[in-house]
């Protein structure tokens, strides 16, 4: 019995045993991995506007020709006497836009003090200079106007201070 026993137990393992198999399986390393990437487009504020506008300066040295005429000692007044008139080299002022937007100039004339029979007026008064955005610099948009005046000069000034050239700048919106 004892024989028996123990085939029994023996068998019970057997059979216990061959039940339990003992199975691999093959995992492959992946040659990549991927991740998902994520964008967020975002309005940055404007940097401010550059502005860079050249003005070119005549030297403005304007003389006035005026003949009284010959003196009539028996009629009191001049005789063959002409109108003034006005000369000028150089009396041109320039202005060039290297800025990124357009500009609007305008010139104007003031008299001074003792001078207000004087008046200056120019060949353009204003005008509208596009950007300089695509253009080189020599390609800058530009205007010259040239001044000329009108109005007697008072006998023996020299070199008088009698007016202003003044160039306005303005934003085009």
């Amino acid at each position: 019995m004892r024989k028996r026993i123990v085939m029994l137990i023996l068998a019970a393992l057997c059979t216990i045993g061959s039940g339990i198999t003992a199975a691999a399986q093959d995992y492959s390393v992946p040659s990549s991995i991927g991740s998902n990437v994520y964008g967020t487009y975002q309005e940055s504020k404007p940097a401010k506007p550059v502005y860079n506008v050249d003005i070119n300066w005549g030297n403005m040295n304007f003389t006035y020709t005026a003949s009284s005429g010959t003196w009539n000692p028996e009629t009191h007044q001049y005789e063959g006497g002409s109108e003034g008139t006005w000369t000028a080299k150089n009396n041109i002022v320039t202005v060039t836009n290297h800025s990124e937007l357009p500009v609007e100039v305008s010139f104007g004339y003031a008299e001074h003090p003792g001078y207000e029979n004087i008046t200056g007026s120019y060949s353009v008064t204003e005008d509208v200079l596009e950007s300089g955005v695509g253009k080189t610099y020599e390609e800058a948009d530009s205007v010259s106007s040239e001044l000329t005046l009108s109005g007697a000069l008072p006998k023996g000034s020299q070199k008088a201070n009698i007016g202003s050239v003044n160039v306005h700048l303005r934003v085009v919106e």
